[in-house]
């Protein structure tokens, strides 16, 4: 499984590289345009990423624009990062389009249900 990590907090991409590369290799990406930057090469190099992480709302415009791009160009999972402070996450994530929501500080345990759900297989449209 490939995965790429999209905060624009290094201390948050760290800890969420630490718990997800079990499961695989990790990228990072620290803005909406390098996420993009990041999942259209691997598209088109073929090894597209399985599921994607993203810390919303990341700063500047562009971050929900990126991941309304990355749900309509990629196949990859997509989930929304949470921020406790940031209220309830449900209603975010269901207007967001992303597969699932996870509310900061991320467990091992929330990551690891989201991974079973795309390991039985590719997103639903």
């Amino acid at each position: 499984m490939r995965i790429l990590v999209v905060d624009h907090e290094p201390s948050a991409r760290l800890h969420l590289r630490l718990l997800l590369e079990q499961w695989g290799p990790v990228e990072e990406a620290n803005s909406a345009e390098l996420a993009l930057d990041h999942a259209r090469a691997a598209a088109r190099a073929g090894d597209p990423y399985d599921l994607i992480c993203v810390d919303l709302p990341l700063p500047g415009p562009v971050g929900s624009e990126a991941l309304a791009s990355l749900r309509a160009e990629q196949q990859a999972a997509l989930v929304e990062l949470v921020g406790v402070a940031s209220g309830a996450g449900a209603p975010a994530v269901a207007t967001s389009g992303a597969d699932a929501g996870v509310v900061k500080p991320v467990t091992s345990a929330q990551l690891r249900r989201v991974v079973e759900r795309r390991q039985r297989g590719p997103r639903q449209d």
